[in-house]
């Protein structure tokens, strides 16, 4: 069919839409799924309309599609059009679609819903994530331990092994079925089948998530105190694990300390192996860094001491060092030349409100952990011992000097540096950075030993 002819159909299926939707009172989910109803092919006038997964599929034949056949054919008035859903993973979707010939594993992986550029060779690996990753590797061979619990805070990349994973599984098992989905479309789903007039949704849904092989769920803590939703995963889970189908969960915590779950679900996230993605260390931080700066643009030269200030200020969070290393290198494409050395002080004004909440919260931009920790290492002190209220010789002095650098470098109110150190007040601090003040009056070593700690901050 002639591409000015599709481009009318199209138009006539988003008006179709729009009519719909005015009088349908369920817009939260006429948004995300009906909506996005996009024409797959057109076939001797049956359209071809593309749907996102088998639940979505049944809604739209059982309670939509009569509708979209009455108004769609009324603005085509000359063509009696016929219509059909389908979804990515239908056996027969290379037949349907005019571009089969393309069909390929990166096409598939869409289909289940990942991420085809998050792979285990693009995932930077190190000791904070080798176990998670090691054990993701093994879904394609017979020791996989299943169920797989992967556990890490906000922004360690969770998310990016979870696809790593699926996109492993579909690369070895095309003929299989995966499905990844964030706990808060599974709620979505399993609400509006629940809510249904049509009692059998829900069978339905449940029978199509137990024919996936790979079930990759994300930030499962999102669906606690959802008691119905969790009877269905409970059953669906049972149903799964007994048909040997594979099932992967993220947390951003330990689901010991979930609370709105029973005790029986709780008991199913520890039945498998349960791992955890740690804190990385500034080597696997700076390995991560650099990988993002050359795969935007290599021609960019990060000085040493600018990477490692970029990586301080983000070293909880890959997340947001990823972010502002973006932030950084659009700054660069449009401002500096190519090959120009990124400095501290190119830095700074760019990602100078990169912390707002920090700022908002205490006043200052620099996370005095950064400071501490750094210290500790100079002195070869533990950093929680400084922040203590322990008064041995061999912490006062490492303790003092993170006041002092605190305060002068970072320009921290002395109430702000001693709630940092188990809540000292401002007397003491003063005190402290006194002693500092008076002392680099003549020990040059101090004062190289401080000079040194300002260059890797």
């Amino acid at each position: 069919m002639a591409i000015d002819n599709i481009k009318q159909l199209e138009q006539w299926l988003k008006e179709t839409l729009e009519q719909i939707r005015a009088k349908n009172p369920i817009k939260d989910f006429f948004d995300r799924y009906v909506a996005a109803l996009t024409i797959e092919d057109v076939q001797n006038n049956v359209i071809i309309l593309l749907t996102a997964n088998n639940f979505t599929k049944q809604i739209i034949n059982n309670d939509f599609l009569k509708e979209i056949k009455q108004l769609f054919n009324e603005k085509s008035k000359t063509i009696e059009y016929d219509f059909k859903v389908i979804v990515p993973q239908d056996n027969n979707i290379q037949k349907l679609s005019k571009n089969s010939n393309t069909w390929n594993q990166k096409d598939q992986a869409t289909a289940f819903g990942l991420n085809p550029n998050y792979t285990f060779d693009n995932l930077t690996q190190g000791y904070f994530n080798k176990s998670v990753c090691l054990a993701g590797k093994n879904i394609c061979n017979e020791n996989f331990i299943n169920p797989l619990f992967i556990c890490g805070s906000v922004g360690l990349g969770k998310t990016h092994i979870l696809h790593a994973i699926g996109n492993e599984f579909v690369k070895s098992f095309p003929q299989k079925l995966v499905k990844y989905v964030s706990s808060d479309d599974l709620s979505r789903e399993i609400y509006t089948a629940l809510n249904s007039s049509n009692k059998l949704l829900i069978e339905n849904l449940k029978n199509e998530y137990e024919k996936i092989d790979l079930w990759l769920i994300d930030d499962v803590q999102i669906l606690a105190d959802r008691n119905k939703i969790n009877d269905i995963l409970f059953n669906i889970f049972n149903n799964n694990i007994t048909k040997n189908k594979y099932i992967v969960w993220t947390s951003d915590e330990n689901p010991d300390f979930f609370s709105g779950f029973k005790d029986r679900m709780k008991s199913r996230f520890h039945s498998g192996i349960y791992l955890t993605i740690h804190k990385p260390d500034i080597d696997s931080l700076k390995k991560i860094a650099q990988n993002k700066i050359k795969s935007i643009n290599p021609n960019y030269v990060f000085s040493n001491d600018a990477l490692n200030w970029l990586i301080r200020r983000n070293q909880n969070d890959i997340r947001r060092l990823i972010g502002s290393i973006n932030q950084v290198m659009f700054f660069a494409a449009t401002n500096l030349t190519s090959g120009a050395i990124i400095t501290i002080d190119t830095l700074k004004p760019i990602l100078v409100t990169t912390n707002t909440e920090r700022i908002k919260k205490y006043g200052y931009d620099v996370d005095p952990d950064i400071i501490i920790k750094k210290v500790a290492f100079s002195y070869g002190v533990n950093d929680e011992l400084i922040k203590s209220k322990a008064k041995t010789k061999n912490v006062i002095a490492p303790r003092n000097v993170c006041m002092y650098i605190l305060r002068k470098k970072f320009n921290m109110t002395y109430t702000q540096i001693g709630h940092y150190f188990s809540g000292r007040d401002h007397s003491t601090v003063m005190s402290a950075i006194e002693k500092i003040e008076k002392i680099l009056k003549t020990d040059t070593d101090l004062k190289n030993t401080i000079e040194n700690i300002y260059k890797n901050i």
